[in-house]
């Protein structure tokens, strides 16, 4: 049985394009995005075998750093070539600074750049809140 799963698997690997090749004329399925709802997508859609799957990722495959790998190393890809660098406006209750907004860019989204958690969004307390 596992060598009839195994068989399936290669099967598909040897029929998927190499990253980047020419583009087809037309595709089955567009899949946009590349983070883990994109590529988990994909995924299901090419056990298919008659099927073509078009995967759009606004940014690069990693070269397999550090800090992509090892979940130890959270935060050490924010602001790299993995990230869109986005930031806020300038926040009144921050003094006037800006907060960073990691956004993972690349084959992979976010799990890039967050050592494969699950990170909350970021609370601030404000004056009016320490008043109470």
């Amino acid at each position: 049985m596992l060598a009839i799963a195994l068989g399936g698997l290669l099967l598909r690997l040897s029929q998927a394009l190499p990253l980047n090749s020419p583009l087809l004329h037309e595709y089955d399925y567009i899949v946009v995005g590349g983070g883990v709802a994109g590529l988990t997508v994909a995924s299901r859609l090419s056990q298919d075998p008659d099927v073509t799957i078009l995967l759009l990722e606004a940014g690069p495959a990693d070269n397999h750093e550090l800090f992509v790998e090892v979940p130890g190393m959270i935060g050490d890809g924010i602001g790299s070539i993995y990230d869109w660098n986005l930031s806020t406006v300038p926040q009144t209750a921050l003094d006037g600074a800006p907060r960073s907004i990691p956004q993972g860019f690349g084959l992979g989204g976010s799990s890039l750049i967050n050592g494969m958690l699950w990170n909350r969004g970021e609370w601030v307390r404000t004056a009016r809140e320490d008043a109470r």
